[in-house]
């Protein structure tokens, strides 16, 4: 190794790698393919990014259910004692593993719920949800999670009025690729009366390149 490539790589810009060029230190870089010039990011190299599910026109309103719409605030209007079995009660939709994130065995995604929270609001948000394979058979079970606002779960602190709070849910694993669908399902399960409006949901996930190598298919 010649002073120039030594200095270079304890800056953190590795040049002797045979297939790529290494900009960071260690397993955290920024990786370009000498072939095709393709980008990666690695190790925590990676960044974040949304996976936006706009909860509005999912549903048709039901009388008998827990769930309407103000249609002058654009968002869904959740009543507590809802039933996540009940179909009437809940919202739902279906989102592609986009091509830029980081997918595999134990891909993490965190899900949010972005809502209107005034003095008092509380709630509990059952979260169903599954992955749908491309080329593999049909999921048919879901996995429950209970996303709850509280002082723990709430990114942001109430102080006063009408603020535009995101609840956080514990991070769903699951074994993914790009253009797979996570499917999902929502329900108010709580008894603490009262209404809840919320904007989206979304789930947040690292990136690790700006698309992936293949159309349906993104090589490690």
């Amino acid at each position: 190794m010649t002073l120039l490539e030594h200095t270079l790589k304890r800056e953190g810009l590795d040049l002797k790698d045979g297939d790529n060029l290494k900009m960071g230190k260690g397993d955290n870089y920024l990786e370009v393919s000498k072939e095709n010039g393709t980008p990666r990011l690695r190790g925590t190299g990676t960044v974040w990014k949304d996976m936006v599910a706009d909860l509005f026109g999912k549903k048709l309103e039901s009388e008998a259910g827990k769930v309407s719409y103000d249609y002058e605030e654009n968002v869904i209007v959740f009543a507590s004692g809802g039933a996540i079995a009940t179909s009437a009660d809940r919202v739902g939709g279906n989102q592609e593993i986009n091509h830029e994130f980081k997918v595999g065995d134990d891909t993490s995604f965190v899900p949010h719920i972005h809502w209107f929270q005034d003095a008092g609001t509380k709630f509990e948000i059952t979260l169903q949800y599954r992955i749908q394979r491309n080329g593999e058979a049909k999921t048919t079970a879901w996995t429950d999670l209970v996303i709850t606002a509280n002082d723990d779960n709430d990114i942001y602190p109430y102080v006063s009025g009408t603020l535009v709070q995101i609840t956080s849910g514990e991070p769903i694993t699951i074994d993914c690729n790009i253009s797979d669908t996570v499917q999902f399902r929502m329900a108010r399960t709580d008894t603490l009366g009262g209404t809840m409006n919320v904007l989206f949901f979304d789930l947040h996930a690292e990136v690790d390149s700006f698309g992936s190598n293949g159309e349906f298919s993104k090589e490690a």
